[in-house]
């Protein structure tokens, strides 16, 4: 890479090396309710299963104020997701 300026003036050609990741994990884990099915007048139980592409720590979290999560927020479970993890259930009332 070098550059040359309006007046034609170029600078000396600078390399760069870097390596490109291939187990870099680009995908993001996918969180999948498991509910009742139908209607219901009365509270249920909601758990979740987390699914990741690689096989390394996730952890998902939660909120019960309506919230967005953040790290900072509760965690709901946490482990290696590549073959799916349900969490705990929740009452929903």
């Amino acid at each position: 890479m070098f550059g040359v300026n309006a007046s034609g003036q170029a600078e000396n050609t600078v390399t760069f090396t870097y390596v490109i990741d291939p187990n870099a994990d680009t995908q993001s884990p996918t969180i999948t309710p498991n509910l009742p099915v139908g209607h219901s007048n009365t509270a249920v139980t909601v758990s979740f299963i987390v699914k990741d592409n690689k096989s390394a720590p996730t952890t998902s979290y939660y909120t019960v104020d309506g919230t967005e999560p953040s790290i900072n927020s509760q965690t709901y479970i946490s482990g290696d997701a590549s073959n799916g993890l349900t969490g705990p259930g929740i009452l929903i009332s």
